[in-house]
């Protein structure tokens, strides 16, 4: 697993990890903490809900070079939300994915794995993998948000939607 350190470059007690396999069909994303999980511990897996970037959540962001994205957030209990923007903030829709996604809670960690088909990737079926841009992003609460992104340190407020944070795909994977 890839660890960072927090969006301006400071190490994080938090030991924030992700991990990214592409298979044939299907793209795989890991993400695990060393804190306590800040989340609604109601929602389930696979449950689909809005906001979860107010509390605890990993993200990732994809594209394929162009100005559209999809976002992908993911709690520590295995809810997930995820939309198709076709521009810098502005959502087309929402996309149920049907994932795959197992939780794992901690006293003092948290992890999930979250397994969606390619083809759940709308906007870039017909683009070449070698092409897709990649964002992988973590928001963690304890009790103010610490934030996360697996590209270069930044001077700007945290801002996981700019065009270029995103990098190759295959920049991150094993």
């Amino acid at each position: 697993m890839i660890e960072t350190n927090d969006w301006h470059g400071r190490p994080s007690p938090y030991r924030p990890r992700v991990e990214i396999r592409l298979g044939e069909t299907e793209l795989v994303f890991a993400f695990a903490a060393e804190k306590a999980p800040h989340c609604d511990n109601s929602l389930a897996e696979g449950e689909f809900k809005e906001g979860l970037w107010e509390k605890d959540v990993a993200e990732f962001f994809v594209s394929a070079g162009g100005r559209s994205y999809q976002e992908i957030n993911i709690s520590p209990t295995g809810a997930y939300w995820s939309a198709l923007f076709s521009d810098y903030r502005v959502r087309e829709k929402e996309l149920h994915l049907n994932p795959t996604i197992e939780a794992n809670i901690g006293p003092d960690s948290w992890s999930v794995v979250f397994k969606v088909e390619c083809e759940k990737l709308v906007p870039w079926l017909d683009v070449p993998r070698e092409k897709w841009r990649f964002t992988p992003t973590a928001i963690l609460h304890d009790p103010h948000p610490a934030f996360f992104c697996w590209a270069e340190p930044q001077s700007m407020e945290p801002d996981f939607h700019a065009e270029h944070l995103r990098r190759p795909l295959s920049d991150f994977l094993d």
